[in-house]
């Protein structure tokens, strides 16, 4: 396996085919200028008192590394290259690792005992199973508290430390109490932070895997919109039928049938989970959701047709 620092774009022959979803699923800081995000979102913060103007830093879609050199774990490099037309531009370094199976004992017996409590109907065992694994991720792989050094300061050693080398930041918590933050020259960490790189970045290469593999070829794509996507979820808007209710899913779309059925269940292991509705309180609006770990939308059924944007 590998890690590569790469600088690279869409080939600009295909951009049109990826505006929609842009594949490199990134970090990227940018000015809040009305020229860089256009004078809609401008307006919006001007109209909620935001600041703009400023930097800041969040997590987006691109269609380019935007001219910075960026890692990438091989699974998703390769996705980029092969299926995405990722150009590479410049390669800054390559760093390889051996593949191993040394958390495979305590992922294995946590999603057994997850599945049994599922099985049993242990709300509380399940719940615990799955926070252990997702926490461990965090506790086990980043250990941010060794990348950074964060001392309390009165007024005064909050100006002295400002001359020190390490400086970095502070932020005022009262009036003579301040929080000075320097950077670490050296750390030492004992876990594998190679690990925790190729698990984030999994992420990602599952999600646009699941886009590009599994949804382009098999629905019509000129019918669904992408309205918000995650590391781990999206929701898309469906112009299904007019003429059936809010069940269909995504029958109305499918253009591949033989794909659909040959590949529906690699990602949607319940298909008989349905789509409920209830009233929601002291509102017009009703609320569709699909169980399970499938989130909301608020529908008005008086509309002239039932638009559907279900979390995937």
């Amino acid at each position: 396996m590998f890690i590569a620092e790469v600088k690279g774009h869409i080939d600009y022959k295909y951009i049109n085919d990826y505006i929609n979803c842009p594949p490199i699923i990134r970090r990227h800081k940018y000015k809040t200028l009305e020229s860089v995000i256009g004078d809609f979102m401008h307006q919006h913060m001007k109209d909620n008192n935001l600041k703009a103007g400023g930097e800041e830093n969040k997590l987006t879609v691109l269609l380019s590394t935007m001219g910075k050199y960026v890692c990438f774990y091989s699974y998703y490099l390769w996705l980029l290259i092969v299926d995405c037309y990722f150009i590479i531009d410049d390669v800054k370094r390559v760093m390889t690792f051996s593949k191993h199976i040394g958390f495979e004992s305590f992922v294995r017996k946590f999603m057994q005992q997850r599945i049994q409590s599922k099985i049993e109907g242990k709300d509380g065992g399940e719940q615990f199973s799955k926070i252990t694994m997702n926490s461990s991720y965090g506790s086990d792989g980043m250990n941010q508290e060794h990348f950074s050094d964060i001392k309390l300061c009165d007024i005064h050693e909050t100006f002295r430390n400002h001359l020190n080398g390490r400086f970095k930041s502070y932020r005022k918590l009262g009036d003579n109490l301040y929080a000075v933050e320097f950077e670490q020259q050296k750390f030492n960490c004992k876990t594998c932070l190679q690990v925790a790189f190729a698990v984030h970045d999994c992420a990602k290469y599952w999600f646009m895997n699941f886009k590009y593999n599994f949804l382009t070829p098999m629905i019509d794509m000129n019918r669904v919109h992408l309205i918000y996507c995650d590391t781990d979820s999206m929701m898309l808007a469906v112009a299904g039928d007019p003429k059936q209710n809010y069940k269909q899913g995504f029958s109305a779309v499918i253009k591949d049938k033989e794909f659909y059925d040959q590949s529906f269940y690699k990602f949607f292991p319940k298909p008989k989970s349905i789509i409920i509705i209830h009233q929601v309180i002291q509102s017009d609006n009703q609320e569709l959701q699909l169980p399970e770990k499938f989130y909301f939308i608020s529908i008005q059924f008086h509309e002239l047709a039932h638009m559907l944007s279900p979390w995937i």
